[in-house]
């Protein structure tokens, strides 16, 4: 069996992780973490995913940290201001913070519940279906073009990074966070680990990433561990204290999420 990262041909043994129809195993050449793709399926067919689902409310994102901890880093790396494309922007909540910030946003969605609901709150952002993305691909457009826990879905993970890195201007930013496999709770407890889930097919090395920004053409600027996709709330005293311990965490090898940056040549 090829590695879907590097084609070094794995012998074929137990796997190192399964988890219903995804089996994970990692290649000794590159250590990309994969499913096997032979018997992957994907776990909600045709059914839209976000079916039912309650969508947040400004409150709501405005006191917890995940979009402003986003948002954040990417001022740091100087992105004050521009055009950003959120690549699977989900509920939409770090797009719908980058719009009060100022900036011009927009965005891709396999959902066309989660595309119609970011047309009806923000009209004026660029709201794009996957179809219509890969039908109509963006290039030097954008100032910023992100994919916040996508690449970790997508078989074809190689076409996705570029078309991202094509839609950018040059000396653009790229970002891409994934879970982490070899963080330390993966490592103490890999069956329980919460991202060990079916619909995550790829886990990216910190070089895995480097490798694809180096293909496409971006040079890396900065690399961040997070302790989660959603640190937590930031409403009382003690939600605060846990959250700067988890921050804490994270960069002593506790980080389950790794973000790596970089700008476009």
């Amino acid at each position: 069996m090829p590695c879907p990262f590097c084609g070094h041909s794995i012998t074929e043994s137990r796997p190192l992780l399964a988890v219903n129809t995804c089996h994970l195993h990692a290649c000794p050449a590159c250590q990309f973490v994969f499913a096997d793709r032979r018997l992957f399926v994907a776990p909600l067919g045709d059914k839209d995913y976000y079916a039912g689902h309650k969508w947040p409310e400004m409150e709501d994102i405005l006191t917890n940290t995940k979009a402003p901890d986003r948002i954040r880093s990417v001022r740091r790396l100087g992105a004050y201001h521009g055009r950003w494309l959120d690549i699977g922007f989900g509920e939409g909540d770090t797009m719908r913070m980058a719009h009060r910030m100022g900036y011009a946003v927009g965005g891709v969605e396999e959902s066309a519940l989660a595309v119609g609901h970011m047309k009806d709150l923000l009209p004026t952002g660029r709201w794009m279906s996957l179809k219509e993305f890969r039908a109509s691909p963006p290039r030097r457009e954008f100032e910023i073009v992100s994919l916040y826990h996508v690449l970790e879905h997508v078989i074809d993970f190689r076409p996705a990074i570029a078309a991202a890195a094509d839609a950018l201007v040059p000396g653009g930013l790229l970002v891409v966070e994934v879970p982490y496999f070899y963080c330390l709770q993966a490592k103490l407890r890999p069956a329980r680990w919460q991202w060990a889930v079916e619909h995550h097919v790829n886990f990216f090395t910190k070089k895995n990433l480097m490798t694809l920004f180096e293909e496409c053409d971006c040079e890396l600027t900065a690399v961040e561990r997070r302790y989660h996709l959603n640190t937590g709330s930031t409403k009382t005293v003690a939600k605060r204290v846990k959250l700067a311990v988890k921050r804490a965490l994270a960069k002593i090898g506790f980080g389950q999420a790794i973000a790596v940056y970089g700008r476009r040549r």
